[in-house]
């Protein structure tokens, strides 16, 4: 998997977190990406529709924190839900 990011995105903050509490980590691809809208990260507009970060690219592409964290709670096949505990917390919708 890669994930195209930005240093400074909060949005970005949390993937990276999510990745790192359900152990999947190591098989992403961190890609730095830095874009704004008046010049876009051509490889990030590529892969992306709206063209932002984070942007990840699996088996499908994934471009929204939440949806992002979902994917993330999936793939680790835990025994609780990751996502409602980072919810909880307050780092999702």
């Amino acid at each position: 998997m890669k994930l195209y990011y930005s240093p400074t995105s909060p949005y970005v903050r949390k993937v990276v977190i999510m990745a790192l509490e359900t152990g999947l980590d190591a098989k992403i691809e961190r890609i730095p990406a830095a874009t704004t809208p008046i010049a876009q990260n051509p490889d990030v507009a590529r892969a992306n529709p709206i063209a932002k970060v984070p942007t990840l690219v699996a088996m499908k592409l994934y471009y929204t924190c939440d949806a992002l964290m979902d994917v993330s709670d999936q793939l680790s096949r835990s025994y609780f839900s990751h996502v409602q505990v980072a919810r909880a917390f307050g780092f999702g919708s």
